[in-house]
């Protein structure tokens, strides 16, 4: 995958940003609104969030940038398409 796949879940209200192809081997709990999967090289596959992405904390963007760089920019750039909340 060359890009970035966004999907927003109406029924949940959850966005998936999708930023590989290969297959989750593994999810990991960030927060109780950010899960990660991964894939079986460790490379992140993608991010859900249960909330819309200007909601996230400080502490909680900060933890996943750390843990994960590349969520940082699937992020910024969710984050600049998305409307801010009203």
């Amino acid at each position: 995958m060359s890009g970035m796949l966004i999907q927003y879940d109406t029924e949940v209200g959850a966005y998936y940003v999708q930023l590989a192809d290969g297959e989750v081997v593994r999810t990991v709990h960030v927060s109780d609104d950010v899960m990660v999967d991964l894939e079986a090289d460790g490379r992140l596959h993608g991010i859900e969030l249960l909330c819309p992405p200007g909601d996230l904390g400080d502490a909680e963007r900060a933890e996943l940038a750390a843990r994960f760089p590349a969520a940082e920019r699937a992020l910024t750039e969710l984050q600049r398409i998305m409307p801010l909340p009203a």
